[in-house]
This record gives structure tokens, C-alpha cells and sequence, in this order.
């Protein structure tokens, strides 16, 4: 009989999404912005 793998997972993943858009929405606000972009980084690091 197959049993089933057994998978263990150790680590994470930092990723920030990044939009751009003209401005800050006011309150209740929503506001268009271009296509986010997917940015991978280092855990503790912070890059502008």
C-alpha cells in the first residue's frame, strides 16, 4: 500500500507589492494606479 509523502517546509519568504500611483487616496477614497510589481527581499533588509 503507497502512503502518502511527507513534506516539511523551513524557511519564509519576504515579498513586497509595489504600486505607483499620482496620489495619496483621502479617506473612502479609491484611486487608479499602474500594474503592481512583485519584489523578492532578503528577510531584515529594507531597500527603497
Amino acid at each position: 500500500m503507497n502512503r502518502p509523502a511527507k513534506i516539511a517546509v523551513a524557511g519564509s519568504i519576504n515579498m513586497d507589492l509595489v504600486v505607483t500611483a499620482e496620489r495619496l487616496p483621502i479617506p473612502g477614497e479609491t484611486v487608479r494606479s499602474e500594474p503592481a510589481v512583485a519584489r523578492f527581499r532578503p528577510k531584515g533588509r529594507r531597500i527603497p
